[in-house]
Parts: structure tokens; sequence; C-alpha cells
């Protein structure tokens, strides 16, 4: 409050002066301006711990004087009263400051306490330890000072179980302050046996044993005794052994009668010389046979046959074609049979010749297939297409054509012959629905059916076709070259095969 009317005073004044220095400005540039303040105004009254501040204001109102006025102190009144001091707590005087209230504090020292004599307090056992205790006059409390658990005092040992063979006995002491008990235990004394007597007496294959008795308890005990084991007397025949029969002898326990026996081993034929007793001829195996002189067993071996005796002089018997090679034959002069035999044919003459349609080699199909011969063609299932393929014997000669066709995803094979005097057998062809599937037996397995249709699985397959042929190298018959060019367009063989490759890899 002092300092907001200090404040508007100041206020006050410097309006006046303000008006002063209007009236004279015309002047100030002509005579120098000296100071000439007013009175000390309080703007902020001092406390007890805080300082207060006054200021002075030259009548021009250009300038001001700030001081600052001293914190004026407590003003306390005399010490009274506060927390008195226990044994346990310090405590204090206090006086109150008559301007703002403030309160200080004089410390007072805790008390020490001040104890009676030692007294009983509980007196000590063999157990638990006791104490005595004494009580302070000031505060009520109580201080014990402890005295040692006793020790027991035993008396001596006296008969507590008797032991026995088996079972531990006990002696047992008590203590002359409490009455506590403790006990010792004594070993069991085990069986005291007398000597081995007779029990049962072992016989050849049985065991028997012997007994003894603890002079103690009369529990008795026994001694396994093995069995004393057979008195054999000396092998005698018993079955005499044959030429293909074992024979035996036996030996018998001189103690209890029982029997054991041996085999002879077979004593095997005495056989005699090999007489003949059939002649052998050109063709037929003769036959000779000799007897045992003991058991009068026979047995017989075959004696080879002597061979035809050649004239020759070879004479055709049969002339060849395509379906076989021809036969000409010499005469046996003993006999009048063949005696020997031969296969003739014209030159360029081929028979039983592996063929197969020209195609992909195996490795390049499937790497487990290395090493292998056949070959394969790639089918594109999507399209319908008819493929002409050549069959390649295996030297070499083209000697006709496989037509593949491949309709709404089915596939028919037929096989064609250049030369009409060509035999194909044993004709075959396998389909394969992805290359890493075809292993090498499946190559072996019964063929599908050629001039019908059969039906794929999938977008692609791999066909193999084979057949065994019988052909002339000459006329319709011509050598087979990779780089010839193919039915299907302006490529070669090599070509074609390689398109089917990459048709795979795809």
């Amino acid at each position: 409050m002092n300092s907001r009317r200090g404040l508007s005073v100041l206020l006050a004044l410097c309006l006046v002066l303000g008006g002063a220095v209007l009236l004279h400005a015309h002047e100030a540039h002509a005579t120098p301006h000296v100071h000439v303040y007013g009175p000390w105004q309080t703007i902020l009254e001092p406390t007890c711990t805080s300082a207060g501040q006054r200021v002075k204001v030259c009548i021009a109102g250009d300038d001001a004087i700030y001081e600052s006025i001293p914190a004026l102190g407590h003003a306390f009144g005399a010490w009274g009263p506060g927390e008195p001091a226990t044994c346990f707590a310090p405590g204090y005087t206090k006086r109150t400051c008559s301007r703002c209230g403030a309160i200080e504090t004089n410390p007072i020292p805790k008390l020490s306490h001040v104890f009676g004599p030692w007294g009983p307090g509980e007196p000590a056992t063999c157990f638990s330890p006791g104490y005595t205790k004494r009580t302070c006059t000031l505060c009520g409390t109580v201080e014990t000072n402890p005295i040692p658990k006793l020790n027991h005092v035993f008396g001596p040992w006296g008969p507590g179980i008797a032991p026995d063979c088996y079972n531990s006995g006990t002696t047992v002491r008590q203590c002359s302050l409490c009455g506590t008990k403790e006990t010792n235990y004594v070993p069991a004394l085990g069986h005291s046996f007398g000597a081995w007597g007779p029990g049962l007496a072992p016989t050849c294959t049985n065991p028997g044993y012997q007994i003894r008795t603890c002079s103690r308890c009369g529990i008795q005990e026994t001694k396994h005794i093995n069995p004393l084991g057979h008195t054999w007397g000396p092998y005698l025949p018993f079955d005499a052994p044959t030429c293909t029969r074992w024979g035996s002898e036996v030996s018998t326990c001189g103690v209890c009668g029982e029997i054991r026996s041996r085999g002879i081993p077979e004593l095997g034929h005495l056989w005699g010389p090999y007489i003949q007793t059939k002649a052998p001829d050109c063709t037929n195996k003769g036959a000779e046979t000799r007897t045992c002189a003991r058991c009068g067993d026979t047995q017989t071996r075959s004696i080879p046959a002597k061979g035809h005796k050649s004239d020759e002089n070879w004479v055709i018997v049969r002339a060849p074609d395509m379906s076989k090679p021809g036969l000409k034959i010499t005469t046996c002069l003993v006999c009048g049979k063949y005696a020997k035999t031969q296969n003739f044919a014209p030159r360029g003459y081929r028979y039983e010749v592996k063929t197969q349609a020209f195609g992909i080699p195996a490795d390049q199909v499937n790497p487990t297939l290395r090493g292998r011969s056949e070959r394969f063609i790639y089918l594109d299932l999507k399209t319908d297409s008819t493929l002409v393929i050549p069959l390649v014997t295996q030297d070499n000669y083209k000697i006709g054509e496989a037509t593949i066709m491949v309709t709404s995803g089915g596939v028919t094979v037929s096989l064609s012959k250049d030369s009409s005097p060509t035999l194909l057998r044993y004709r075959t062809w396998h389909m394969f629905s992805d290359p890493k599937d075809i292993r090498p037996q499946d190559l072996k397995a019964a063929s599908l059916p050629f001039d019908q249709i059969v039906f794929g699985n999938g977008d692609s397959a791999l066909i193999h076709i084979t057949t065994t042929s019988n052909y002339y190298q000459g006329n319709e018959n011509k050598p087979f070259s990779a780089q010839s060019p193919s039915t299907l367009g302006q490529f070669t063989w090599a070509e074609v095969v390689a398109d089917m490759i990459s048709a795979i890899r795809d």
C-alpha cells in the first residue's frame, strides 16, 4: 500500500516539473542544467528479512536517485518453553518476533538414562540362556544382561535295550539339571555259527548243500555244493557207420549209469574203376559206371559226344531273303547228318539292327541317362501338328519314317518303310511328361499302341520310338546325315534337334 502511494506522488511531481521544463526549454541551450532534487519518497517498505527502497527526483524531471532501505531485523521476545528433552530425543526452547511472528528455537541435548541396580530377570536352563535386568528412573526403559545357556550334567551310562543277532541295542544316561535322557546305540551282535554239518549230498548232475546253526538265535545257514559230475567209462561201438550214414558209440557213467553217445563219420564209398555202359556217337553222349565194393552203390558219368566228321563239301539248303539269312551245310561222313552249318547273305543285307526315330540324345534330356544311345522327340501337346521323323539304323541308314500326329493333346504314332522288303520287328514307343522322370528301366516297359491316339499328361511330352530292322543297304535305303534337310521346313535335322533341346530347357 505504501509503495503504491509513493508511486502516485512521484508521478504528480514529474507532471509539475515537466511543465517547468517546457517553459524554460528555450533557455536550455544557453545555461548548463544543475539537478535540484526533491525530498526522499519511500517506494518499498522494508521488512524483518527484506530491504526496502526510496527515491528522490530532480525538479526538472530528467533524473532520479534510488536508494536501498536496510531490512529491519527480527524483534524477538524472551526465551520460553518449547519441547522438553527425554532419554530418547533432544528438546528445545523458543522465542517469537513481535513484528512478523517468526519463531527461533534453541536445542536442549537428549538426556542420558539413569538406571537402578541389576535385579533378577529370566534364569538360564540347559536349553536356553537367561538374563538379569535394570530400569531407567526417568523413562522406565529396561536393560538386560545375558546369562549363557547351561550345559547338561549327565550321570553314568546305564542299561537300555539289549542287542541281538539282528537288531542294535542302547545304553542311557540322564541330566541331573533338566532330566534330559541321552541314548547310545550298541551294534547288532551278529550270528554265532557252529561248524558246517551234513545237509543234502550232491549227485552227478544235482548240487547238494551243508548246514550250520547260530548258537544265539537258532537260525540255519546253507552252503552250496556243486554237482560231482559224471565218471565216464570208455566209448564202445553201438551202431556201425556205412558208406553214406553216420554211426555211433556210447559211454556209461560208473556212478549213476547215465549214457552219452557220439557220432562216427560215414565211411565213404570204395569205388571201383569206371566201365563203359553206353557208347557215344556223333551227337549223343555215352555213359560209364563204377561200383562201390562195400555197399554196391553205383555212380554214372557221361562220355562226351564224338562230334561230326565233315566231308567239307558246302551245300546251300536255304536261300537268303529279308526275313532271315541263307544257310549252307556240310555232311558227316559217319552218320550222314549236317556236320557244319553257316549263315550267309548277299552284300548289303543287314539283320536284327537296332533302329530308332532320330531326335534328342538321351544325355541332353536327363543327365542320369549319360552313356545311353536312346533318342527322344519333343512334342508341344497344346498345338495340333504332324511330324515326320526319319527312322535311322544303328549303322546310320535311313530305312523309313515315324509319323507323329498331335491332336487335342493326344498322340498317334505310325511307322512306314522306305523299301518294301525291309522288316520292322519288336516295335515300341514310350511317352514321358517330365524329362526328370525318365529312368533306364522305363525304356524297357511295354509299348504304347501304334496307330491309336494316346493322351499325354500336361502341355508337352517326350517320346522315344524304337524297332529292330532287317534291311538292305541300297536302293531306297540311304545313308543318313544330321546335316541333311528335314521335312520340317528350311532346317537340317541337327537344327530341328537343337530347337527341341531349347524347348525342353525353356
